[in-house]
Formats: C-alpha cells, structure tokens, sequence
C-alpha cells in the first residue's frame, strides 16, 4: 500500500503527486484496512494458475501426510469424508496480503509476528517454556481489520503453515451431532499437516457463553471443540494453532477466553491510518487536493472505522461522475474533473460512524480487563 508523505504516478492534478497519489503499481487486491478485499485479478491466467498451483500443492501435502499416531480406522474416515470440504477454506500466499498493506495497527502486527511468523522461522528457539502460543484472539469494531491482519498471516506463512479460514457457520449446519464430527475432523486434519493455523471467524457464534437458551448440540459442539483445543496444549509436539476472531469478545465463554494466551485489541484507525487507508484507495485516482486539504479530511474522518472510511471513498469519488452525467453529453472517463475536497466533505456527512460510543466502551473496557496487546 502506498504511503502518505510522497510518489508518484496516477495521472496529474494538484497534490496528487505530493501526498495522495502514491501508486504501488495497481492490480491485484485493492487494500482497505477494514477486513475487505477487491480482488482485481482473479479473472486473469496468471491468477488462476497461482490459485491452482496451491490447491495441488494442499491436496499432495494432505495425501502424502502419514496418519496420526493412534488414530482409529473411524476416526481417519470422518477425517477423510471432511477433508475436501476444510482443505477448499485453507488460504496461504494467495491472501495477497502483506504486513505492509494493513495501515497501521502495529502493536497488532508485531505481536502476530512474534507469536506465529518468527516461532515458525526459529522452531529450535521456541520451545518447551518458550513455545508459541495456542490460542490468540483478535477483538476489536466490525470493519477495523482484523480480517485482514489474519490474512497477513497467511500470507507471511505461505505454503509452509497452513492456514485454515473457517467460519463458525461451516459447524452449525446438518443433522445433529454433525458439527461435533466437524470439529473433530478439522483438528485430526490440522494435526496431520502441522503446522497450522486454524482461524475462526466469528468465533463467539461457536463458542459463546452456555446460556438457558443454549441447545444440547451446541453445548456438545463446543465441548467437543475444547477437548480437541485442550489435547493441543497437553502434547509438547503439536504445532497447531486456534486464531479467533470477534466484535463480541464479552459473549466468549471464559473457558475460552483462557485458553486465548495472546488477545490483541484492534482499534479504530487513527489519523496516519486513516490517511493511508484513503491513500491506497485513491492511488490510482486523479485528485485536486492541497496538503491542507488532507488534514482536514483526516480530522473529520476521526471515529471511522476502515470499512466506514471505503464507504465516504467510494461517495466522494461519485462526485464528479454524477456530475458529469447531470451535465448531459458523452459520460467519457477523460472528461472527469479532479476529486475535490467538497466531494470528501459531502461524503463524509453523508456517511455516519457504524459504531456507536457505547458499543466503543465496552471494547475498550474489555480490553483493559482481558486485552494482552493493543491500546484504543
């Protein structure tokens, strides 16, 4: 993603070349820091092709794998009748996402990098007392980018840590008794190709606070996740990893919470965030902005989250096109005029903060009670 202070490219007009118009080269995922990923290749060979080539290499790794030191025959063949399903949600390289692409959030990328990125690089340093951790969370507002710092993990750890993206949607569906099978057979196929990671999105719907309301499925759902989760801790030799993700960490089970050594706070964007998240944006985009311009934009941005900030983008870069259409004649891309400070200034009253002060409160408040990493 293009930095804030200079670069080049993208076309001419005013600052564009000075502060906003910093161009990486264009093409595939257009990174907004708010856990959102356009992807602009997909439909190309050379996208295709390095999509497949890792699908292969995921289903020869699986195949050659050797079977789990007293797995039973029933056991291996629930194993083998999920095994499609789970392997189609393993992501690595292809994430396409790079630390340097997720504005800001550093305490965050740091710790993921020392609990994942350097144990993996450096397995004979982290050992015994010094082994990564089992369990991390990350916990912040929708739209903030957790999504995308767990995709910058796939990507960090590419072929060689497989990266099981999961939702807590793929256990609650079938007959009963299903999702505990589902479990069962992802962890049996993580621990066959550690090391992994398997990453829960939504976590809070799998593994909530047992309630009245609570059915007996999903209590045995969730027990028998914790009994898979609890054999990891109590075998020195695994190398398998529980990432979950949540905007509702006060609805996780304590059990849960406890077992989620690293709990990393991802907060709202602050200003140089924010500023590089609207750089990325429009850095294929032509512009007519001073250096006064950006600042005013980025104060009357604060409070947005990443997924807010794509939306006042995508209004402001409206303007001209609507303009240009209300004025009749040819709707040609050459006849647009620059984006201007108005069309920021009109999209940003006409988007509103998706997180209320309340909602903000109690993440903050959790985090200071339970929070590792991260700061509001």
């Amino acid at each position: 993603g293009g930095g804030g202070g200079s670069g080049g490219g993208g076309g001419g007009g005013g600052l564009l070349a000075r502060s906003w118009g910093a161009s990486n080269g264009g093409g595939g995922l257009l990174r907004d820091g708010s856990g959102d990923s356009f992807d602009g290749d997909v439909g190309f060979p050379e996208e295709r092709r390095r999509r497949n080539s890792s699908s292969s290499f995921v289903l020869s790794r699986a195949a050659a794998a050797p079977p789990l030191p007293g797995q039973t025959d029933a056991d291996a063949a629930l194993e083998l009748e999920y095994r499609s399903s789970f392997l189609r949600c393993v992501i690595g390289a292809r994430a396409g996402v790079s630390w340097d692409d997720v504005a800001g959030l550093e305490d965050a990328k740091r710790a993921l990098q020392r609990s994942i990125e350097l144990p993996d690089r450096n397995s004979e340093l982290f050992s015994g007392v010094r082994a990564p951790p089992r369990g991390i969370l990350l916990f912040g507002a929708s739209g903030v980018g957790k999504t995308m710092l767990a995709k910058a993990v796939a990507t960090a750890c590419g072929n060689k840590v497989l990266f099981f993206n999961v939702s807590a949607a793929m256990f609650a569906a079938g007959m009963p008794g299903e999702g505990e099978r589902r479990v069962k057979a992802l962890f049996a196929l993580a621990r066959k190709m550690q090391p992994s990671i398997i990453c829960v999105d939504e976590v809070e719907s799998l593994l909530a606070r047992r309630t009245d309301a609570t059915s007996e499925d999903e209590v045995r759902m969730m027990t028998q996740f914790l009994v898979e989760w609890e054999g990891l801790t109590t075998r020195a030799d695994e190398r398998v990893t529980v990432m979950g993700i949540t905007n509702r960490p006060q609805a996780l089970d304590p059990s849960v919470v406890g077992r989620m050594s690293v709990r990393i706070y991802v907060p709202l964007p602050p200003a140089d965030a924010r500023h590089k998240l609207i750089t990325n944006l429009f850095r294929d985009e032509v512009t007519k902005l001073t250096v006064e311009d950006a600042v005013r934009i980025v104060q009357l941005t604060e409070g947005f989250s990443g997924a807010d900030l794509v939306a006042m983008c995508r209004r402001a870069a409206y303007g001209p096109a609507h303009e240009l259409i209300a004025r009749g004649g040819p709707a040609h891309a050459d006849r647009l005029r620059p984006i201007e400070l108005r069309d920021f200034e009109r999209a940003v009253a006409e988007t509103p903060r998706s997180h209320d002060a309340r909602s903000l409160r109690a993440l903050e408040a959790w985090n200071r009670e339970h929070g590792t990493v991260g700061t509001a």
